[in-house]
């Protein structure tokens, strides 16, 4: 419709109209973009960050488990030993705790990949076979089979220990370039959102300001012309005449 077809009611009613549609279009960009901030943060946190937490856990108990079945070959007194087999067993449990915490977690990630979920595959598999043989050391060395024990732990327990040291700082190293490129994603995406929403903003600011002039103008060219009109009755040139196009208020 033509402006000068509406009332005044009508111009300004459409032009607030106008303004708060870009308010609200505004808002809700800003408002998606602020959520899928917040549920990338959160799938970070929760997700690929706290996996590595875990594995980092894992490969802590790995490492005490270690020393503890050796400590447990080299002490004497049997107030050692029992502090060593505490500490064995209870590392052996941390183990398979948090490896199994791991393996569920990337089993139900939604942002796990095909590498990462190989990558712990590994480190269970290695950990299947060098958790027997690591409790069998310490069972040999209760036994005071030490011999045995050294033995067993330099033919069987050292090459299984590299192999899931290996598998564990495989998965820490593939979690930390992970984490770097969700970052850079992350850091794009925001830029993107970011000069999408001031390209917008701009846009709608201009947008706000030719409407305003359109119909602040639509309102009060009919109302310059009435004046000029009134001026010239008042100087007694009755000649002048308004012509009325508009069905505004103004044209009554």
């Amino acid at each position: 419709m033509n402006l000068s077809q509406m009332t005044i009611k009508a111009k300004l009613t459409a032009g607030f109209g106008v303004l708060a549609a870009i308010v609200v279009v505004v808002s809700g960009m800003s408002l998606h973009a602020l959520s899928n901030s917040t549920e990338g943060f959160s799938n970070f946190v929760h997700g690929i960050n706290a996996r590595a937490a875990v594995a980092t856990e894992v490969r802590t108990a790995v490492d005490r488990r270690a020393i503890a079945a050796r400590n447990l070959v080299l002490v004497v007194t049997q107030q050692d030993l029992e502090l060593e087999k505490a500490e064995v067993f209870r590392a052996h449990e941390d183990v398979q705790k948090q490896l199994k915490l791991l393996k569920e977690m990337i089993a139900n990630a939604k942002d796990a990949t095909d590498r990462g979920r190989a990558l712990v595959a590994d480190i269970d598999s290695v950990e299947s076979r060098y958790g027997p043989v690591a409790t069998d050391i310490v069972s040999l060395a209760l036994a005071g089979k030490r011999d045995e024990a050294i033995q067993k732990m330099d033919n069987n327990c050292r090459p299984l220990l590299a192999a899931l040291v290996t598998a564990t700082e495989a998965y820490a190293a593939y979690t930390r370039e992970r984490q770097e490129q969700l970052v850079q994603d992350y850091d794009a995406n925001y830029a993107n959102q970011r000069n999408m929403l001031i390209a917008l903003s701009i846009g709608a600011a201009l947008l706000a300001v030719i409407a305003g002039m359109i119909i602040t103008r639509s309102i009060t060219q009919p109302i310059r012309v009435a004046v000029d009109v009134a001026k010239t009755v008042a100087r007694g040139d009755l000649s002048s005449r308004i012509d009325v196009r508009g069905k505004d208020e103004t044209s009554h």
